[in-house]
């Protein structure tokens, strides 16, 4: 939820614009809980749980990380699919 404060401090983001990337995170979470009955079919539960993990993780350092907007729209979608998966 403080992703709102990050957006504006560091991007400068309008509350407009930081509305449209919590939706857009939305929907990528929502495609990980799409996904997920279908997954946890073939793969075990712990498997999905770190593979989710994992890839927050790394896509959550590459957002704080980036200074582009456009990268930080690309980077959030792994993070935000293996949320959905959680």
């Amino acid at each position: 939820q403080d992703i709102i404060l990050y957006l504006t401090q560091k991007f400068h983001f309008s509350l407009n614009s930081a509305s449209l990337f919590m939706a857009y995170a939305g929907i990528c979470m929502s495609i990980g809980l799409a996904i997920y009955k279908f997954i946890i079919r073939y793969v075990s539960l712990q498997t999905v749980l770190l593979l989710s993990l994992i890839s927050c993780t790394i896509s959550f350092f590459f957002c704080g990380i980036s200074n582009n907007i456009a990268l930080l729209y690309f980077f959030i979608i792994p993070g935000a699919i293996g949320a959905g998966l959680t």
